[in-house]
C-alpha cells in the first residue's frame, strides 16, 4: 500500500530504496515530513525557511475545492509524482530549500510532465520560452528542456532561489514565478505593502496570480494533512 506525505511516497511496511526510508506505518508519514524540515548549518550559504500556510479565507476556500470539489486532481498529482518524486524531492533539498515548493508544480501541471498551457507554458514547472532560456534551458523546434523534469527541476529552484532572495518572501516570490517580479514589484509600490493577500484584495494583481498562491498554500496544507482529508485510503 502507498502513501504520500509533502508529495513524496513511502510504503509500510517496507524498506523503500527510492527515498532512503524505512516506513512502519501512518506516523512514518508525518516523521519524514518534519525530517524534510531545514536547521541552518554551519557549512550552508543560504537558508530558506519553510513554508508556512496562514488561515485566510483565499486559502480556505482552496482547501474545500480541493478536498470537496476536485479530490481527483489530488489523487491524479499524486500518482504522477510516483514517476519522479524522488527526483524532485532532491533538487529542492539539496538547496535547502522548502520541499512544500514541490507544491507549485502541483498547482501548476498537476505533475503532467508534457503539459502545454495555452499561452505557451510547459512541462511540469510550467516555464514560458523566455523565463526557461534564461535560467539555461533549449527551446527550439528540436529541444524543449522544459519537458526533462531534471532540467526544469533545476532551472525552477535557481528561478525561485532568486525570487526569494529577491522578495525575501516565499508567498511574494510564488506570486513572482506565475506574474512576473516586475508586476509584483509595482503593486507593492501602489499598496506600499509587501503582504501577498493585501496586494492580491487591491485588484492590482490578476485573478490567475490572486488564486495562484492560495491553491499552493492550500495544496500545502492539504499535503502535509492526506490522512486527515482521506487521500491516503485513495492511494491504495
Amino acid at each position: 500500500m502507498s502513501h504520500f506525505v509533502g508529495c513524496v511516497r513511502v510504503t509500510d511496511g517496507m524498506s523503500n530504496g527510492d527515498f532512503g526510508l524505512t516506513a512502519t506505518g501512518e506516523q512514518a508519514l508525518e516523521e519524514f515530513y518534519q525530517s524534510a524540515r531545514h536547521e541552518p548549518g554551519s557549512d550552508e550559504h543560504f537558508y530558506f525557511p519553510n513554508i508556512e500556510v496562514p488561515k485566510e479565507p483565499e486559502v480556505l476556500r482552496m482547501v474545500h475545492h480541493y478536498t470537496k470539489k476536485d479530490r481527483e486532481y489530488v489523487t491524479q498529482g499524486l500518482e504522477r509524482l510516483n514517476t519522479f518524486g524522488e527526483l524532485l524531492r532532491e533538487e529542492i533539498i539539496k538547496r535547502n530549500m522548502p520541499l512544500e515548493l514541490l507544491n507549485l508544480a502541483f498547482a501548476e501541471s498537476c505533475f503532467k510532465q508534457y503539459a502545454k498551457s495555452h499561452a505557451g507554458a510547459a512541462g511540469i514547472w510550467q516555464f514560458m520560452p523566455a523565463t526557461a532560456r534564461a535560467y539555461g534551458l533549449r527551446v527550439s523546434r528540436f529541444f524543449d528542456d522544459r519537458y526533462s523534469p531534471e532540467m526544469a527541476t533545476r532551472a525552477a529552484v535557481d528561478h525561485l532561489q532568486d525570487l526569494y532572495k529577491d522578495f525575501g518572501d516565499w508567498k511574494l516570490a510564488m506570486a513572482a514565478y506565475n506574474a512576473g517580479p516586475g508586476r509584483i514589484r509595482k503593486s507593492m509600490k501602489k499598496t506600499g505593502s509587501k503582504d501577498f493577500f493585501t496586494l492580491a484584495r487591491s485588484g492590482l494583481l490578476k485573478k490567475e496570480t490572486s488564486d495562484y498562491v492560495p491553491k499552493i498554500l492550500a495544496l500545502t496544507h492539504i499535503t502535509r494533512n492526506l490522512k486527515a482529508y482521506g487521500f491516503l485510503g485513495e492511494q491504495d
